[in-house]
Parts: C-alpha cells; sequence; structure tokens
C-alpha cells in the first residue's frame, strides 16, 4: 500500500509540472489573434498618417530628405514690368524688360548671385535703363524669399513733342530689395536642387547725378534729380 501511495504521488507532481510548463509556454508565446492583427496593422497606418502630416507641416513636398543640402549653381530667368521713377522733376517712365541671375545657392536658405537687368522705358520719353546688383537671400519652406544687395545703373531716355525735344538721363548707384515667392516648385535632375515659378517684385533704390532737359522755342530748360525709385514686378523661372 505504501508502494501504491507513492507512486499515486509521484503522478499527481508530474501532473502539476507539466500544467505549469503549459501555462507559462502560453502566456510566453500567445497566438494572436485576426483581430489583434487588425488592430496593429491600423495603429501602423495611424502613425504613417500623422509622420506624412508632419513633413508636409514643415515643407517637405519634393520628397526630400532633411540631410539631402549642399552648395550647387543657381540660376534664373525673369520677366519685369515696372517704372522708373524721378520724383525731382516728376516724370514716371514705365518700362518692361528681363532680369537674370548666376550664382551660387550656398544650401536651402542661403544664396548669392548676380542680378543683372535691361528694361525699356517709354511714356513721355523712350530709352533703356541698365541695371546691376549682387544679392545675398534667404529662402523660407522652400516657398519664399527674402534679399537686399548692392546696385548700380544707368539708364538714357529721350522724347519730342511737336518742336520741342527731352533728353534724359544719368548714372546711379544704391541697393536692392528682392521679395519673392514660389507658387510651383520640385526637385530638380539633382535631388539637391530646387526649381520652380517665381513672382514677386524687386524695388530699386537709386541716388547719382540725374538730369532732364528740354529744348523749345522758348530756349532750355533743365531740371535734376538725386532720387531714383524703380519697382518692377517679375515671373520668371528659378533653379536653386
Amino acid at each position: 500500500m505504501k508502494t501504491l501511495r507513492v507512486g499515486v504521488a509521484g503522478l499527481w507532481v508530474l501532473a502539476g509540472i507539466g500544467l505549469s510548463g503549459v501555462s507559462a509556454a502560453q502566456m510566453a508565446d500567445p497566438d494572436p489573434s485576426p483581430s489583434r492583427v487588425r488592430d496593429d496593422e491600423e495603429e501602423s497606418a495611424r502613425d504613417g498618417g500623422r509622420d506624412a502630416g508632419d513633413r508636409e507641416e514643415r515643407g517637405e513636398r519634393r520628397g526630400r530628405g532633411d540631410d539631402v543640402d549642399g552648395a550647387r549653381f543657381r540660376g534664373g530667368i525673369r520677366a519685369e514690368v515696372g517704372a522708373l521713377i524721378a520724383p525731382g522733376p516728376g516724370e514716371v517712365l514705365p518700362g518692361v524688360g528681363a532680369q537674370g541671375n548666376i550664382g551660387v545657392q550656398i544650401n536651402d536658405l542661403i544664396g548669392v548671385y548676380w542680378a543683372p537687368s535691361l528694361d525699356i522705358l517709354f511714356g513721355s520719353l523712350g530709352g533703356l535703363n541698365l541695371g546691376s546688383a549682387v544679392l545675398v537671400d534667404f529662402t523660407f519652406d522652400d516657398t519664399w524669399q527674402i534679399g537686399v544687395g548692392p546696385d548700380v545703373g544707368a539708364f538714357a531716355a529721350l522724347g519730342a513733342s511737336g518742336a520741342t525735344g527731352t533728353a534724359a538721363g544719368g548714372a546711379v548707384y544704391g541697393g536692392r530689395l528682392h521679395f519673392a515667392g514660389f507658387p510651383l516648385v520640385g526637385e530638380g535632375e539633382n535631388p539637391v536642387r530646387r526649381k520652380g515659378l517665381a513672382l514677386g517684385i524687386d524695388v530699386r533704390f537709386l541716388v547719382g547725378d540725374v538730369g532732364f532737359a528740354t529744348v523749345g522755342p522758348a530756349g532750355t530748360t533743365g531740371s535734376a534729380s538725386e532720387f531714383l525709385l524703380v519697382p518692377m514686378g517679375f515671373i520668371g523661372y528659378e533653379a536653386f
């Protein structure tokens, strides 16, 4: 009888150990149910959507990583329209022309470039207006720019009305402010470079010896202006 009791007790001990092992295995490696898998997939999709929204808020619209940056060539061409304003004699000469820019984009934020321009003046006088500036500009969120730099230029214009003729001209120097937005912007052939449609305005503040002279039957009269204001709106293509 003692042998039988010992054998029964041993069986109970072995059964307890086996049940404990099965329970531990189930707790350590549970079999995920289909609903649990779906919940995990939905949570991952929500996280991906939030990440995409964060990237869009940061302006990462071109699919470039944050670490894709560096110095590169910069260039562009713009058509511009505006006016040459001489407050002294009260002359306003409309103008239309072209502006280029060539230089280096140091990184996504800072660019340095040369901006020459040639405009045709018309109105009461007709002639040419030349400009040349070196600008430093700053691009924010890939979509808008502000820049500033020194500017020099010269213009000459002639006009006639009946027996009276007028001539104006002068060499000037000063500064230029640059504002631009990019309603369309994308990635260039080089993933570091951006390219897009530029809309904006450049305002030239110039001083120098500018003269206006009128010759007619009554004699010659003249006026001078030491300050010119030249605002020019533009549209063009930019690779930066």
